[in-house]
């Protein structure tokens, strides 16, 4: 199950960058099936731990949920535990019986854009 107490901060400067990883892993709650995806997290403000936000993302491996809740899921456990100024999260996930299901999180409103298809979707 998720674990949030993986993320944390760093000590030093805020910082304004974007973090990305393939090795998002979800079941379908419904049918059961594996849904991968690509989970983008931009950000500024403390810089926030690599190692214990990769931890944080695997540990989702066997986690039943549907991808626009994970994708909350992951905004607020950041949001909460490493209090960014600005956070945006995207989850790019693969697609499945044609369906592309990319949900967006960000703390400010985003003009409506179309967004990027990445070459795993």
């Amino acid at each position: 199950q998720p674990e949030p107490e993986l993320l944390k901060t760093l000590n030093g400067a805020a910082v304004n960058e974007s973090l990305r990883s393939n090795l998002l892993r979800t079941f379908c709650p419904i049918t059961a099936q594996p849904d991968w995806g690509t989970v983008t997290v931009s950000y500024r403000g403390p810089a926030i731990d690599k190692a214990g936000l990769l931890g944080y993302v695997l540990s989702y491996r066997e986690h039943q949920g549907f991808a626009e809740s994970c994708c909350e899921s992951i905004y607020q456990d950041i949001w909460e535990r490493c209090r960014p100024e600005w956070l945006k999260v995207v989850c790019h996930y693969t697609r499945r019986g044609g369906i592309d299901i990319t949900p967006l999180r960000c703390s400010e409103p985003l003009e409506f854009a179309r967004q990027e298809r990445l070459i795993r979707q």
